[in-house]
């Protein structure tokens, strides 16, 4: 992995991604460890500023075998992280401990695709360009 991303123009961007999914994962309150990896999810999908979070489904479940299945999971999860960040208790259940594996599958999912694949992009921009695409290699 170390090789490729020497190859990547934005390697230090990835290298920061790494860094903060550690950070989130080190977290021992489930909740912050949840809003840890939904943001790394969009920043990994990169958004734009005008983009929605319904993007952030749609880039990610385009990069697993079944994007019909996972936009459902998807959207469950996006769910549960609009209504935590719009409430003010937190929850503490093994629901959520089950939501945050969950999660953390997609975050590697889209970290593996930086690494694997940000050799084949001009920069930054041209890989926000390629996720944008709808369904790719699906």
């Amino acid at each position: 992995a170390i090789e490729r991303m020497q190859h990547i123009t934005y390697s230090e961007t990835i290298a920061n991604w790494i860094a903060e999914y550690a950070l989130a994962l080190d977290e021992w309150n489930v909740n912050n460890t949840y809003r840890g990896l939904w943001k790394l999810l969009e920043d990994l999908s990169l958004l734009g500023r005008n983009d929605r979070l319904t993007e952030v489904v749609e880039r990610v479940s385009a990069r697993t075998v079944d994007p019909a299945f996972h936009k459902h999971i998807l959207n469950h999860l996006r769910e549960r992280r609009n209504r935590q960040t719009h409430s003010l208790q937190s929850s503490q259940s093994e629901l959520l401990e089950t939501m945050v594996f969950q999660l953390k599958w997609y975050v590697e999912i889209m970290l593996t695709f930086h690494i694997s694949e940000g050799h084949q992009f001009r920069d930054i921009g041209d890989a926000r360009c390629f996720l944008k695409r709808k369904n790719i290699g699906n």
